[in-house]
């Protein structure tokens, strides 16, 4: 751990030293995960850019250490694409639903708000038999 911490470029100890949750033992080895990282072997200019900007936002938001290491985290993965639910509208007993699938996760999900309770069984009912193959679609 502290060999780790003591990777760290020394103008980057001394800011990090000037608040406590950059300057405690675990934020300080959270932080040297920027060092020993792709990013900052292939372009140590870049990596250091960003080490600074990492500590002064852990320092200004005065981040805990988990959120310290989600911090480093997202900002070394960078940008994440989210997967968009298709979503379609349907209806059951004169009540809205929604029907979203999220053909990537293999995930489909049926949402109703407001259905009466003896709708709802019967919805329930028919989409188990439906599933039960004892329903024809």
């Amino acid at each position: 751990m502290y060999v780790r911490i003591g990777s760290i470029p020394m103008p980057f100890l001394h800011s990090m030293s000037e608040k406590d949750n950059t300057s405690t033992l675990t934020g300080a080895y959270a932080i040297s995960e920027i060092f020993k990282s792709e990013l900052y072997k292939a372009d140590p200019e870049k990596g250091e850019a960003l080490a600074r900007e990492i500590i002064k936002e852990i320092q200004e938001k005065e981040l805990g250490t988990e959120q310290t290491k989600a911090l480093i985290k997202m900002k070394l993965e960078g940008p994440q694409s989210r997967t968009r639910a298709e979503s379609v509208p349907v209806k059951f007993a004169g009540t809205k639903g929604t029907l979203k699938v999220f053909p990537s996760r293999g995930q489909l999900d049926l949402s109703f708000k407001g259905l009466p309770e003896e709708k709802l069984t019967e919805l329930r009912e028919s989409v188990e038999k439906m599933l039960a193959g004892q329903m024809a679609l």
